[in-house]
């Protein structure tokens, strides 16, 4: 699932993943994130921190904490890092092996190979990538 309210971002997302043969969800909201994963349970969602009305971080709080989505990883798209200034999702990376939450930044500009590997990484990581036989988002 996609979780971004900046529709190029989204859209961006969309294609370079459908594309390369995922089926991929879209949220508009941090709210109708959170409702559409515990309807639909996605294997994965990509999301940013500037989301309406339920942010990037809230979202991963909501969904980390309710027993149907606590093991959905989560991708985070976020603005290039600066040197003076940390990333807002710096207190939020886990190591992989310790929680099935994978909280990661993957930096804009998107480069689409870069999106593809961190998806693949994440699914296979949380066991939910068979290889290309399976591939949803």
């Amino acid at each position: 699932m996609i979780a971004e309210d900046i529709r190029s971002l989204r859209v961006v997302c969309k294609h370079i993943l459908r594309g390369n043969g995922y089926n991929v969800l879209e949220a508009r909201t941090g709210e109708d994130a959170f409702w559409l994963s515990l309807y639909e349970r996605p294997e994965l969602v990509i999301t940013s921190g500037t989301l309406r009305r339920i942010n990037g971080i809230l979202l991963t709080r909501a969904l980390a904490t309710h027993r149907a989505t606590s093991n959905i990883p989560l991708l985070f798209v976020v603005g290039t890092p600066s040197q003076e200034e940390p990333s807002f999702v710096d207190h939020q990376l886990q190591d992989p092996q310790d929680s099935l939450n994978i909280y990661t930044p993957l930096y804009t500009p998107l480069d689409s190979r870069d999106l593809l590997v961190s998806v693949e990484r994440f699914l296979e990581l949380t066991g939910q990538w068979e290889g290309e036989q399976q591939k949803r988002a």
